[in-house]
C-alpha cells in the first residue's frame, strides 16, 4: 500500500493495517485482541515530484 492511498483512508476515518500475518481470520482475531504485530507504511515518496516511469 502506497503513502497516498493510506492517508487518503484515514481522512475517510478508515484505518488500515499492514502485517506479516498471511491468514485473514488469524489477523482479525489479533487485531480484535490487540495483539497483532504490525509493520510500519513502507516509505515510499522518494517518487514524488519527479519525471520517471516505473
Amino acid at each position: 500500500m502506497g503513502n497516498g492511498l493510506y492517508l487518503k483512508l484515514m481522512q475517510r476515518g478508515i484505518l488500515s493495517v499492514i502485517t506479516a500475518e498471511d491468514n485473514p481470520d488469524n489477523a482479525v482475531s489479533a487485531f480484535l485482541s490487540n495483539s497483532l504485530d504490525r509493520l510500519p507504511l513502507p516509505d515510499n515518496t522518494h517518487c514524488q515530484g519527479h519525471d520517471h516511469h516505473h
